[in-house]
């Protein structure tokens, strides 16, 4: 079990346990370097077969940070230097990994704030950015992936109350599908997406109904 998490004066935190969580191994601190990176936030982890990735922002103070990636192949063990994937960002929407394909939804740019994507289909070896963008900020988005689809759910007004939407892209985000409505309820809040190896997906949400 791989974890990271932000607090304090640590620097993009790091443990694992090797038994299932009954022990955890000595927090590792992943950033050393203060200068080029005074505020790293927003760690997120992932697995993909052997290889782990963490993502996270700079955190320069600037407003702007780019978003960087380390992986390691040795399970935790040895970890890459931060590699750059973005000249800055805002905020870090959701990210899914399939295979040796990573997407990563965010916002990138004051100057557009809309969400998009950016990413990458071998490993980190190199990045795209998507030209397509979600029709609005709104809803907490999140992505997952299958073979050939890049889908995207979040909640979202409607003339009924707020319901979950689905969209999806084959092609990492460059274009959009017109969204689906996934429920009814008209009081649906906190979507989330999760995949199959078949291709099977699940999408669930709370429901805020007062009456509920």
């Amino acid at each position: 079990i791989h974890m990271v998490y932000h607090f304090g004066g640590y620097r993009l935190p790091y443990v694992r346990s090797t038994n299932g969580g009954r022990d955890w191994q000595n927090v590792r601190d992943l950033i050393t370097d203060t200068i080029r990176f005074p505020y790293p936030m927003q760690g997120r982890i992932f697995s993909n077969r052997h290889r782990l990735y963490i993502f996270f922002i700079g955190g320069n103070g600037t407003g702007e940070s780019p978003i960087y990636f380390l992986n390691s192949d040795d399970r935790g063990t040895n970890w890459t230097q931060p590699q750059q994937i973005t000249d800055s960002s805002i905020f870090v929407r959701s990210i899914a990994v399939l295979k040796d394909t990573l997407v990563i939804l965010g916002n990138f740019y004051l100057n557009n704030p809309l969400p998009r994507t950016v990413y990458s289909t071998d490993g980190g070896l190199h990045w795209s950015i998507g030209t397509g963008l979600l029709t609005t900020d709104y809803g907490d988005p999140e992505i997952a992936l299958t073979n050939g689809w890049l889908h995207v759910v979040r909640h979202y007004p409607l003339d009924s109350g707020l319901n979950i939407l689905h969209q999806r892209s084959p092609d990492f985000g460059n274009t959009w599908s017109v969204p689906d409505t996934v429920s009814e309820s008209g009081g649906a809040l906190e979507a989330h997406i999760a995949t199959q190896p078949n291709g099977n997906l699940y999408v669930v949400w709370r429901d805020a109904r007062p009456d509920w």
